[in-house]
């Protein structure tokens, strides 16, 4: 599976494994934030739950917010 293989994946530069968990975790609730009717509804999600998704999605973007322009400016270097 590709979790496995990111798990187990030795990148060149190991710092880069901590920022691309961040960028896992907010895919992961930004899905979830999509997609909540369902889990709401089959009540997989209760009260409360709709605050602390979007208080978690807000840590994680305070979080990642200091390497956004290292990671934008890395996709440029790629691109030329």
């Amino acid at each position: 599976m590709a979790i496995d293989y990111y798990k187990d994946h030795k990148f060149k530069d190991q710092n880069i494994k901590p920022l691309l968990d961040l960028l896992i975790k907010v895919f992961a609730v930004y899905i979830l934030m999509n997609d909540k009717d369902n889990l709401f509804e089959s009540g997989f999600f209760g009260k409360g739950s709709l605050k602390l998704i979007n208080d978690s999605f807000a840590k994680l973007l305070t979080t990642i917010r200091p390497h956004m322009i290292p990671l934008a400016e890395t996709f440029t270097l790629f691109g030329e």
